[in-house]
């Protein structure tokens, strides 16, 4: 998975699960989610002036603590 955050593995992982019982191979699960990217969804970019900026566009109160949580604990 291209995305950084425990919360991305988890979504990942109920995609390729939901995939599965849809009759999809896992190979095609894998290979699909091997080059997934999602614009705004935890996107870094790193600048000489500012250093690590990470974006993500956390939209309800679930996704926002799950997002400071492994921000807490990554950075």
């Amino acid at each position: 998975l291209q995305m950084i955050g425990d919360f991305n593995e988890t979504n990942a992982t109920g995609a390729i699960i939901g995939a599965g019982l849809a009759g999809m191979s896992y190979e095609d699960c894998a290979k699909g989610i091997r080059h997934v990217t999602i614009p705004g969804r935890m996107e870094t970019v790193t600048t000489q002036k500012h250093g690590l900026i990470v974006v993500d566009y956390a939209h309800n109160k679930a996704s926002m603590l799950a997002l400071m949580r492994f921000m807490r604990r990554e950075f």
